[in-house]
């Protein structure tokens, strides 16, 4: 697997590296996309603003998954043993 693949990391069970926006909502891409969509360039790693906008689905998704993350965060740091069952994750950030 190729390193640009990876999304996320976890240091033990209190320390997450995402390398992407779960909290990002169509109104903020679109307003990302309005004022930066100039350095949206040709590359293997980089979507054109049509794909990352063709399907909102995934920020549903994606709020879900932080949701979930956040929850077990927030339980481990309290000492909770209760946990949130596993979401879907989605293929890409």
């Amino acid at each position: 697997m190729s390193i640009g693949f990876i999304q996320a990391f976890a240091v033990g069970e209190r320390v997450v590296g995402l390398q992407c926006h779960l909290e990002t909502t169509p109104t903020g891409v679109a307003a990302l996309i309005a004022h930066c969509g100039n350095e949206l360039t040709e590359g293997r790693f980089i979507q054109t603003a049509a794909m990352i906008t063709a399907d909102r689905a995934h920020f549903r998704m994606n709020q879900q998954v932080l949701k979930t993350l956040l929850g077990r965060l927030e339980a481990k740091a309290l000492g909770s043993t209760e946990s949130a069952p596993a979401p879907d994750l989605p293929t890409s950030c």
